[in-house]
């Protein structure tokens, strides 16, 4: 038989970062670590399950509350008798579920379902008995009220951790430590213990039903705060200063992180545990680097992978060499189990300004044959310079085996790929009084890294344009830039599939002329889903605005900003949300079966027109490109009356089935990000629904619906 010593530590919680506040007040602390664990040891000893211990817990609460109602003199005394063995129940029905691991499902629902019922339940037969006692109507309302802080914490707790992370006890040093460890500690056994008594002795010995309700609406009140307004401080203070789930207080599930996002979440990840660091290029993966990983797991808690980039890995290996795409790899190195966290990086690995951002207290090198000893320990010391805690650890080459190794074996043998021409990729950009704009997207379009095709082409067409928009384009002395101009207005929708037709590349990607791409990899991220994929018909952007000039901008920038997490969260950017026509990259097979008529919204008539050919939408969150919201309501009305008015438009192409499935966003992620954004900042999101409601219930500019639409100008330059 297991000795008591090893059932309590096979069955204990992980340890906490302070010990000594974990477990709740003075009262509860007793319960769970003096009595509860021997009651575990008991009842595991004699081979009852969790479950049990559950359902005895659940009838043993029920019992008590029920007692509470009954009007007999030492009642409060079995109450409290019955409270404290469900108390020690509580805590060992956990303890039984982590030693014999066997809790099934059911028994996790009914345990949250029994302390749900029996936190509320308790007021409402404690009110039923002060009625009775006292005859007054206040006591019932009073237990009702009472019951609700209980009935909401459930769901209140999970939606909050999921913004601000778990609230978990520590040990106070500020007013609101202080607060906080008030609420992580605070149980109903303990003010059971406390107010039962007094409300009793009141109404018994002075027969004072005022100041028994008085007590009894002081332990409501307390209920209140500390159940729930004290949690919606916390998470208003914690969205005020940015630590909000989404950025990166709570650790995400996903272990792919860009490196700001990364950094964030180490900060909350580490809490006192060991980071190691380590980086490669894993181009071929063998059992060598599966031996490195190993041992850098094993030198401390958390393992940070850095994954060369595309970029770099051809500059390392040389551009004859083949090499999996950098995602790929990302993806393979992230599944196993004892990696944390991966990013992509063509940085060095001997990067400082990368050292300094993720502290690690682990660096680990592979040993190079062209290092000497006195170079590695130069490194060493430039790293520490860096990062003085830190320390350096060289792991010896896989003799055996290696990629460098390979990759001639595989040449002599005739197995080396034969490599093939870079896809093209040509532009197409419709533009109608873009002057102010046009110019710098060609530049940042032309400056962009080709990796993995080659950039043909950039096909613009001035859509009657009454400015200066086509002496801006022939100011870009770029052969492939080539203007087209047409003397009338015909739209958008005419201008693309113009635009169509005239290209000769394998990609097509199409730009809005009042865009910039954010950054030099826009258009590598944009067309890379497409290459060597068939299934792929078109890839999605991400758009994101740029910061705000005035209050109304930055309002409308706040709602963009909420509405691109809650599109990139909802099937995973598979939305014809995400497919906006600021940004879209089509295959050639697309590009031949696609043909738009003249209606406003262009970009979700592609989504549609893509899934009912049985092609794929890929939604690329890399490749993000700019724009400026319109910084009055005019220009906002504009752009929202063509979202909502071209919706109706589609039903006459696609089947309404389809077009409804496709609007239907996430509710959970609709309702969770609402919360967020609007504790970030409230009265930008009620600005945001005050305006959205009137711009609906407003008469449009806008009389005949086609792709010639009402400019709005104040989000043309961006």
């Amino acid at each position: 038989m297991i000795t008591k010593a090893e059932f309590l530590k096979l069955s204990s919680k992980p340890a906490t970062l302070n010990p000594k506040w974990a477990g709740g007040l003075w009262l509860d602390r007793y319960f769970t670590r003096k009595i509860s664990p021997l009651a575990a040891y008991l009842l595991a000893s004699v081979n009852v399950s969790a479950n049990i211990a559950t359902l005895a817990f659940f009838a043993l609460g029920l019992f008590a509350n029920l007692l509470l109602a009954i009007p007999v003199w030492w009642t409060p005394l079995a109450v409290l008798a019955l409270y404290a063995v469900v108390r020690v129940l509580d805590e060992a029905d956990g303890r039984l579920a982590r030693y014999f691991k066997t809790q099934s499902k059911f028994g996790e629902v009914l345990d949250i379902f029994s302390e749900l019922l029996l936190h509320s339940t308790f007021f409402i037969a404690l009110g039923i008995r002060l009625y009775l006692e006292t005859e007054s109507i206040w006591a019932l309302v009073l237990a009702g009220i009472g019951a609700l802080p209980y009935l909401y914490e459930g769901p209140w707790v999970k939606l909050s951790d999921e913004l601000v992370g778990p609230f978990e006890a520590s040990q106070p040093a500020t007013f609101w430590s202080w607060m906080r460890t008030t609420y992580v500690n605070y149980d109903y056994i303990l003010t059971t213990a406390l107010l039962v008594p007094i409300l009793y002795g009141l109404q018994t010995l002075l027969n004072a039903p005022s100041l028994v309700l008085m007590f009894f609406a002081l332990h409501v009140s307390l209920s209140f705060l500390i159940k729930v307004a004290l949690r919606f401080i916390f998470v208003f203070i914690k969205s005020g200063r940015g630590a909000l789930v989404g950025e990166g207080n709570a650790l995400p599930r996903r272990k792919i992180l860009p490196l700001p996002e990364l950094v964030k979440t180490l900060e909350m990840a580490r809490n006192g545990k060991r980071v190691v660091y380590f980086s490669g290029v894993f181009d071929l993966f063998h059992f060598g680097h599966f031996n490195a990983l190993k041992k850098s797991a094993g030198l401390g808690d958390i393992l940070v992978m850095q994954i060369d980039g595309d970029l770099s890995t051809k500059e390392r290996k040389g551009p004859d060499r083949p090499y999996l795409p950098e995602s790929v790899r990302a993806e393979m190195i992230a599944a196993f189990a004892f990696v944390d966290y991966v990013f992509i990086s063509n940085l060095s690995a001997n990067d400082l300004r990368t050292l300094e951002q993720i502290r690690p207290d682990v660096m680990v090198r592979a040993k190079r044959n062209t290092e000497t000893d006195e170079q590695r320990a130069s490194l060493a010391t430039e790293w520490k310079a860096a990062e003085p805690r830190m320390e350096v650890i060289w792991l010896e080459e896989t003799p055996e085996i290696s990629t460098s190794m390979l990759f001639p074996a595989v040449a002599r043998s005739g197995a080396m790929p034969i490599s093939r021409k870079s896809p093209t990729v040509s532009v197409g950009i419709s533009a109608y009084n873009e002057e102010k704009n046009i110019r710098g997207l060609l530049e940042s379009i032309l400056g962009q890294t080709e990796d993995g095709f080659e950039l043909a082409e950039i096909l613009v067409v001035s859509d009657g344009s009454t400015d200066q928009t086509a002496d801006r384009i022939r100011e870009v002395l770029d052969p492939r830039v080539k203007l087209v101009v047409s003397d009338t207005r015909e739209g958008k929708t005419t201008q693309q599939n113009r635009i169509m037709s005239l290209v000769k590349g394998d990609i097509v990607v199409l730009f809005d002329a009042d865009v910039i791409p954010e950054n030099k990899m826009c258009l590598t991220y944009l067309v890379r889903p497409l290459i060597g994929d068939p299934t792929v018909g078109m890839v999605g952007a991400k758009v994101l605005p740029v910061a705000g000039k005035t209050w109304f901008e930055n309002v409308i920038n706040h709602s963009n900003q909420f509405k691109a997490e809650l599109f990139e969260k909802t099937r995973n950017g598979d939305n014809i949300f995400s497919c906006h026509g600021r940004a879209r990259a089509f295959s050639k097979a697309f590009v031949a079966e696609v043909k738009w008529p003249d209606i406003f919204s262009e970009d979700a008539y592609s989504y549609l027109r893509c899934k009912s050919l049985g092609l794929r939408f890929v939604y690329s969150p890399e490749a993000t490109v700019l724009f400026r919201s319109p910084d009055n309501f005019r220009d906002y009305k504009r752009q929202s009356d063509r979202f909502r008015i071209g919706k109706k438009t589609l039903y006459n192409f696609f089947d309404p089935r389809l077009v409804n499935e496709s609007y239907k966003l996430s509710k959970i992620s609709l309702v969770k990000l609402f919360l967020l954004y609007f504790l970030r900042n409230p009265v930008y999101m009620l600005n945001y629904l005050f305006v959205m409601s009137v711009a609906a219930f407003t008469d449009t500019e806008q009389i005949v619906i086609t792709s010639r639409w009402i400019m709005s100008p104040s989000s043309k330059k961006i």
